[in-house]
């Protein structure tokens, strides 16, 4: 008996030494070493055909939860719509607050030009997200702008949000947003109307911590006898650090008559 055992069980460890040196599936994700183009992958991790991770890169807004961070904005805006004003150099204070589903913010800003620095209003905003998909996010909202702008007839304006981002492939995003401004301000220098602004676009992420985009946006002009803006904008995304990240981008005018192009450089830190 103890003669047939122990034959029974070398036949069995032979066999298995056979099987695998034929088709060896050393991190044992469903694709043997011979096709798998991505070894060594974390076990249980889903992949492909070709043995790879099966993941798509969200970005921080849309994957970020439990989270606050603050970004420190300075933009230089070449204006050439204004007498004695050739250049704006803006400076802004923006915190966000992720909880749950919930975005919390606050941003504060100005600009200096050849004159005077000019404080413009504060804006506080909340919108919630909605996960349709997986890879589906639409996220609705709204704010309030505060008439720190000081001068006469600036009131409380009131805005609306909506707008999605969806991730098709690996490492490509779609976005798309609308928002509409309710203004209360009084028209002591020209007739002003409700203003909306649109914006679409798409982006590549080279790897987790560099992403790229490019967008169209149409903004409306708060007074009624102005012309809306027309933009092509870009923005290089970074993560330097777990806590740091950074951003520029660039705005180029399709108006001949307003600004005819801006860059923005941001510095943010994730205070957790």
């Amino acid at each position: 008996m103890k003669k047939i055992t122990s034959k029974f069980l070398i036949s069995i460890i032979f066999t298995t030494l056979i099987l695998f040196s034929q088709d060896i599936d050393s991190d044992i994700d469903g694709v043997i070493d011979e096709f798998d183009e991505c070894p060594n992958t974390p076990f249980l991790t889903e992949v492909n055909s070709k043995g790879c991770t099966v993941s798509i890169i969200l970005f921080p807004e849309d994957s970020k939860n439990d989270s606050w961070d603050i970004d420190i904005n300075y933009g230089i805006n070449n204006d050439l719509d204004m007498l004695n004003i050739s250049k704006k150099h803006s400076l802004a204070i923006q915190s966000n607050y992720y909880v749950d589903d919930w975005i919390y913010s606050f941003r504060t800003s100005g600009h200096y030009n050849n004159t005077h620095y000019v404080v413009k209003d504060t804006i506080l905003k909340v919108k919630k997200r909605f996960k349709l998909k997986e890879y589906l996010k639409l996220y609705i909202g709204g704010a309030v702008r505060l008439p720190s702008y000081n001068y006469l007839g600036n009131n409380i304006d009131y805005t609306i949000y909506l707008s999605a981002t969806y991730y098709p492939v690996e490492k490509v995003s779609l976005f798309v947003g609308l928002n509409y401004t309710f203004i209360n301000d009084e028209p002591l220098i020209a007739p002003l109307k409700d203003t909306t602004n649109f914006y679409i676009g798409g982006g590549y992420f080279y790897n987790k911590d560099l992403y790229m985009n490019i967008s169209y946006t149409y903004t409306q002009s708060k007074f009624k006898n102005s012309e809306a803006d027309n933009a092509i904008m870009t923005t290089i995304f970074y993560q330097i650090t777990d806590k740091w990240f950074t951003s520029i981008t660039y705005s180029h005018e399709l108006y001949e008559k307003a600004v005819d192009n801006s860059i923005n450089l941001h510095l943010g830190y994730n205070i957790w």
